[in-house]
């Protein structure tokens, strides 16, 4: 009788292990979806997501996975944390940062067989160019510039560099480079020219990646008038015969040069010093000339006409 038991149980064990076996092998084509396929099927990925993945900030990504198995359930991880309550066959960001960025990987569970984990998918985040919100210049004590300018998004900004201008096309540099602070909030930035042109000066800032690439602000200007009283260049316009002078309030030596429309000096006086300075020893033709007079602390350009 035990013999018998013995045989019984054995021939219901092999039957049953057999049919388990039968449901639980093959696969059917089937997206991840959650759902049960309503038979027992092996655990299977069939397509894996997307190897690597480039989005700006604040743009949308999806990862997804698709495979084959009974009762499926998934649970997503990046950088090997486990992403809490993201167990759906896709993961989907609307509005990256910089936080999403990382190796990600989910694990497909079934009735049947072990657990089955995809291939890692890499998303990377490539940064915005640098915005620029506000750049103002003004007047402050004792004739000076005051440059603020406000930015976001500073990612691999190396640093900023004050440019000035008499004309509003040609530009130099006249401060050392401002390093930037490269955080992707607001950012405020102030920086002083000292000895800024008498006059109308033109301002920019230009920003320096440390890729090499770079951009520049919106162009500012700024008429320094209580510095341009203490300079005068006369009679303008003048004749041929003029004898020109030149009267100003500066305490300190001067240099003055004189150009033609081509650019060539066409006459200069260095070190000039006093109130009533005459320009002896020009002579000059008929035409347009622009004027350079610099001391340590300011310099004036300007237009000089003669008539024939």
């Amino acid at each position: 009788m035990k013999y018998f038991s013995f045989i019984l149980f054995f021939a219901v064990r092999v039957v049953f292990q057999n049919d388990l076996n039968a449901q639980c092998v093959g696969a059917l084509s089937l997206q991840l979806t959650g759902s049960s396929t309503g038979t027992n099927t092996t655990t299977t990925i069939t397509a894996q997501p997307t190897p690597l993945t480039k989005i700006s900030i604040d743009s949308s990504f999806t990862l997804s996975v698709s495979a084959t198995g009974s009762n499926l359930t998934y649970q997503w991880w990046k950088d090997n944390e486990k992403l809490n309550f993201i167990t759906l066959s896709s993961y989907t960001v609307t509005s990256a940062s910089y936080t999403d960025a990382g190796n990600y990987k989910v694990v497909a569970h079934g009735d049947c067989g072990v657990d089955i984990t995809s291939d890692f998918a890499l998303v990377q985040l490539t940064p915005l160019p640098l915005s620029w919100l506000d750049f103002k210049t003004k007047l402050i004590a004792n004739n000076q510039v005051q440059l603020d300018w406000i930015t976001i998004s500073e990612i691999n900004v190396k640093h900023f560099i004050v440019e000035r201008s008499a004309d509003g096309i040609n530009f130099e540099p006249i401060i050392k480079p401002i390093i930037a602070r490269n955080t992707l909030s607001q950012n405020n930035y102030s920086a002083i020219d000292a000895q800024p042109f008498s006059g109308l000066g033109y301002y920019r800032i230009k920003e320096l990646d440390f890729d090499g690439r770079q951009t520049y602000s919106q162009v500012r200007s700024i008429n320094n008038a209580e510095a341009e009283i203490n300079f005068k260049i006369f009679p303008n316009p003048s004749s041929m015969n003029s004898v020109l002078a030149i009267s100003t309030n500066w305490n300190e030596d001067f240099n003055f040069e004189l150009f033609d429309v081509s650019g060539k000096i066409v006459y200069q006086k260095l070190k000039l010093k006093g109130n009533m300075i005459e320009l002896n020893g020009m002579s000059l033709a008929g035409g347009v000339y622009f004027y350079n007079c610099k001391t340590l602390k300011n310099t004036v350009t300007g237009k000089l006409i003669v008539s024939q």
